[in-house]
């Protein structure tokens, strides 16, 4: 997960495979919220992927993903959360836990 430092608060899932290449792909949007932090993906019909934020004036742009952590602890760079996965198929689905939709995760602070 990378979190970029703008306005906007962007951010974007980062892989990176054996041989060292990187790839950015799943655009979300984040914010801290109370219990955690979010990070909502955005679908524009027409755009491959997600996005961060629906495009201005667009009445076709519909949430496909959300993602939430709830901080449980921290050792040294490592902080330790309870993460779950809300997804929804298409519009007009109501958003439900996905496969894995919550399990307890890490991240290192780089």
């Amino acid at each position: 997960i990378v979190l970029n430092g703008d306005a906007a608060h962007t951010g974007n899932q980062r892989t990176i495979d054996t041989a060292g290449t990187v790839a950015n792909f799943a655009f979300f949007g984040w914010n801290v919220e109370p219990g955690g932090m979010i990070a909502r993906y955005w679908k524009q019909p027409g755009v491959n992927g997600t996005l961060a934020a629906c495009p201005a004036g667009s009445t076709t742009c519909w949430q496909s993903r959300q993602r939430t952590w709830e901080p449980l602890g921290r050792d040294g760079n490592r902080i330790y959360v309870l993460e779950n996965i809300i997804i929804r198929s298409s519009p007009s689905d109501p958003l439900v836990v996905g496969s894995g939709g919550q399990r307890v995760n890490f991240f290192e602070v780089q």
